[in-house]
């Protein structure tokens, strides 16, 4: 049997009309431990569908070091369908409540050592477009945090310089190596976009084209 918690949205901040980062604060409960790369699963009562709880799996894009609330960056994707549950969070406002599950997910782990159980000193390249960067924010502050000092490379992608949702956060992280040294914290971030040529893209200089232009000779 399922067994839902409940957390209150403290925080929402819509980026565009498709995009929103969201924080939840548990209600009976401190914030759930769990590891960078996970998910949690959201419900919302459907009106629609008689009250029936509506489940949705979301990226974590806060990190474990992190107690005071959970972060999740998402995207409304309206075509062919609009998600059930997406759509009641884009009409979310401050105050709401949510149903939560505890996060969950092994597909995507970032290990310490090798299978031999040596020390893993390889660099590390996160790649993500979208809101398929939500894990690797989450890795980033939490190899931060944990005063990692591998080699740390975020590439993100996008169409739009405003769906660069973490671009203030990661660009800070790299400021923070430049000032420590590599030698403390090894860490840059690279953001590419696809449609330069756009009109609301015109104040974009940085690298143009989709992500994976990055892992070109």
């Amino acid at each position: 049997m399922v067994v839902d918690n409940k957390a209150t949205i403290t925080y929402v901040q819509l980026l565009k009309e498709d995009l929103v980062i969201i924080r939840l604060v548990p209600k009976d409960s401190p914030v759930p431990d769990y590891q960078p790369g996970q998910f949690i699963t959201l419900g919302l009562p459907n009106p629609l569908e008689g009250g029936k709880i509506v489940r949705r799996a979301y990226s974590i894009a806060s990190h474990p070091e992190n107690r005071k609330y959970v972060e999740l960056v998402i995207r409304w994707v309206r075509k062919p369908l609009p998600g059930r549950l997406t759509t009641q969070l884009f009409n979310a406002k401050e105050g709401d409540e949510i149903l939560w599950l505890k996060p969950t997910g092994r597909a995507l782990l970032i290990n310490e050592t090798l299978p031999n159980g040596e020390k893993d000193n390889r660099r590390i390249v996160c790649i993500g477009g979208g809101t398929g960067l939500a894990p690797f924010v989450s890795f980033a502050q939490h190899l931060h945090d944990i005063g990692d000092k591998r080699e740390i490379i975020v590439l993100q992608g996008a169409s739009y310089v405003d769906e660069l949702s973490y671009k203030e956060l990661l660009t800070e992280l790299e400021n923070d190596s430049i000032a420590r040294g590599k030698d403390q914290w090894n860490f840059k971030y690279r953001a590419a976009i696809s449609r330069p040529q756009e009109w609301f893209n015109r104040s974009w200089a940085g690298q143009v084209g989709r992500v994976e232009t990055f892992l070109r000779p």
